[in-house]
């Protein structure tokens, strides 16, 4: 009997075991997504607000306890506090610009992210994150010594007492002493050093050394004077003399390139190349190019090499553009917010009693379309590439044939109360959104409708 016992309990525990194992995955770790959470980091915290320079780019990263295949998605508050899906960004991370926020900041210059991750049927989104742009004004440059150092103002030098070197002096001789110099007084070449006897006749004429990318130049009768030839004449010299050439930056060309960023991934491409000039050893001034439906990211400015090696490169994100459709009562389309020079469609959405028309492009870029935009846009059966401009379509909706039923009632004979008598349906000339109304037409319906008066103000009308 034990043993009998022993082997019930046995199968009855495998009986429960498969049991347990039919029971469907969502059914028996239901509550394990409860206490799931979503969070956003920046720099490996978690953040709710974030500080974007205008031409920066920053990456939110996203934390989470859910496992599995995980599914992800990026969503951007509108203007009209609904929350629709960054056309792209699938990742469990999202690069933020202000090309991508820029055409929904607030007044305040604040955008609002969130991001959506799904396992199954759950969705879980986590808290959103204020992201607020900082708009700065363009640097003005000063210049930096050639010989490398702190920027400072363009200061110039020249005919300083006291020479850079000295060559041996009597009573009876003097120095001419040539000092090479760049604008900030450090030496740019050996001094040219020369012994003359006392009351001796002077005349020479040396070629200032030359160096790549600098002009020699020096102060003649107040103002400076080109120096790449020091001419020196003295009929008799009785005295030392010091000349000093300034080396002044002189304009070199330096190269941009400017890289554009695909319309369907993150890679860019190079668009254009422009060149321009700038003084040696002065950092180059914005570069930037205003093309539209781009935003400029953060560059490095150079200070420009005096041999023209100077080579800039420029990255430019797509920004981000709304396609909001407004249904009037109907379902089936979302909205779309994607980038410039994408291209969307839109399908025809539904609506109970009626009927599809068309879509409408009521708005762009925030003000009433013009004719020429609506007919550019038009986006009946067709594709459109995403201007730079904020979108809003309008559906429009043809009246469907429709009925409604008229319900007959009959006073009672024993009290003041009403039975139902009988009913029919009109379906003629009516169409979806009329108003309707009851009326005297039960004759010919029943048989003893003669016997009743129909009653007009109880009867139901302009419904």
């Amino acid at each position: 009997m034990r043993k009998l016992a022993k082997q019930r309990m046995i199968s009855f525990v495998l009986a429960l075991a498969v049991f347990i194992s039919a029971i469907p995955v969502e059914i028996a770790g239901a509550g394990s997504f409860e206490t799931s959470t979503v969070r956003i980091l920046h720099q490996g915290k978690e953040t709710a607000a974030l500080t974007l320079l205008e031409d920066g780019k920053e990456t939110l990263y996203v934390d989470t306890t859910l496992s599995g295949d995980i599914k992800y998605a990026w969503q951007i508050k509108t203007n009209a506090d609904s929350w629709v899906a960054v056309k792209g960004c699938h990742k469990d991370f999202c690069d933020v610009s202000y090309a991508l926020i820029g055409s929904l900041l607030d007044a305040g210059g604040t955008a609002w992210l969130r991001c959506v991750a799904a396992v199954g049927n759950h969705t879980f989104y986590s808290e959103p994150v204020a992201v607020t742009v900082s708009f700065q004004a363009k640097s003005s440059y000063v210049s930096t010594a050639a010989t490398g150092g702190e920027a400072r103002p363009l200061v110039l030098r020249a005919n300083r007492s006291g020479a850079a070197a000295a060559a041996d002096e009597t009573p009876d001789s003097h120095t001419i002493i040539i000092n090479y110099k760049y604008t900030d007084g450090t030496a740019a070449y050996d001094p040219t050093v020369l012994s003359i006897e006392d009351g001796g006749y002077v005349n020479y004429a040396f070629n200032s050394p030359v160096i790549i990318g600098y002009t020699p130049v020096r102060m003649m009768d107040g103002a400076y004077t080109d120096a790449a030839t020091v001419s020196i004449y003295y009929e008799a010299l009785h005295e030392s003399v010091t000349i000093d050439v300034i080396y002044m930056p002189a304009e070199v060309q330096y190269t941009v390139n400017h890289y554009l960023q695909n319309v369907m991934d993150d890679h860019y491409e190079l668009a254009y190349t422009t060149t321009g000039k700038q003084l040696t050893g002065l950092q180059v001034p914005d570069c930037t190019m205003d093309i539209s439906g781009f935003s400029a990211l953060y560059y490095e400015k150079l200070t420009v090499a005096a041999d023209g090696s100077t080579v800039i490169d420029i990255y430019y994100d797509r920004n981000y553009y709304l396609i909001d459709f407004n249904l009037d009562g109907g379902y089936g389309m979302e909205p779309v917010y994607t980038r410039y020079g994408s291209s969307i469609s839109a399908h025809q959405p539904a609506k109970a009693g009626y009927t599809f028309s068309a879509w409408e492009l009521l708005e762009f870029d925030g003000r009433a379309a013009a004719e020429e935009e609506k007919s550019t846009y038009d986006i009946n059966g067709r594709q459109i590439t995403v201007p730079c401009a904020n979108l809003t379509y309008k559906a429009g909706w043809l009246q469907g044939a429709s009925s409604y039923t008229v319900v007959y009632w009959k006073e009672n004979a024993d009290d003041n109360g009403y039975s139902y008598w009988t009913h029919q349906t009109i379906s003629e000339h009516v169409k979806s959104g009329d108003l309707v109304s009851g009326g005297d037409t039960v004759a010919g319906l029943v048989e003893d409708a003669a016997y009743f008066t129909y009653n007009d103000a109880k009867t139901d009308k302009n419904v």
